[in-house]
């Protein structure tokens, strides 16, 4: 593991990612397959974002705050997802809590199973529409994955 106060490697490429961000499903969804057959080393970096909006003063996400913003990004994620080819339903409660699955990304950031398990997260998040911030939910998805939950 590299001390983040290392210089990085120039075939390293940092991905900051949040669980409950929508553009971050994006990501996550493609990244790995994106860099396959290169010789860039993928540094998972799980950050909370609602702190983030904390300090902005925001008791939510901007696009829940500017109506207009909303709706061009409902809109943005519908027109990205069928480019990709990534099923997407907006949730029904947005921004969800992703606290636990963040902690459990954090624990898992230089693992073999991180990018599966945040995959399975944002898939019950923003394809199943499921509360993802409860251990009977990472329970299930940690099972899933055939790992110790």
């Amino acid at each position: 593991m590299r001390n983040l106060n290392d210089q990085k490697s120039t075939n390293e490429l940092e991905f900051w990612f949040e669980l409950g961000s929508n553009y971050s499903y994006l990501t996550l969804h493609r990244i790995e397959a994106l860099l396959g057959g290169t010789q860039i080393q993928l540094s998972w970096r799980p950050f909370l974002l609602g702190a983030i909006f904390k300090e902005q003063g925001w008791a939510t996400s901007p696009f829940v705050l500017q109506k207009a913003k909303g709706d061009y990004v409902k809109r943005d994620m519908e027109r990205q997802a069928e480019r990709y080819g990534l099923p997407w339903t907006w949730p029904s409660k947005f921004p969800r809590s992703t606290l636990l699955p963040m902690r459990v990304a954090i624990l898992g950031q230089h693992t073999e199973w991180i990018g599966p398990f945040c995959r399975a997260v944002s898939r019950r998040n923003f394809v199943d529409d499921c509360e993802v911030d409860s251990t009977d939910e990472i329970h299930r998805i940690l099972e899933r994955l055939e790992l110790p939950a």
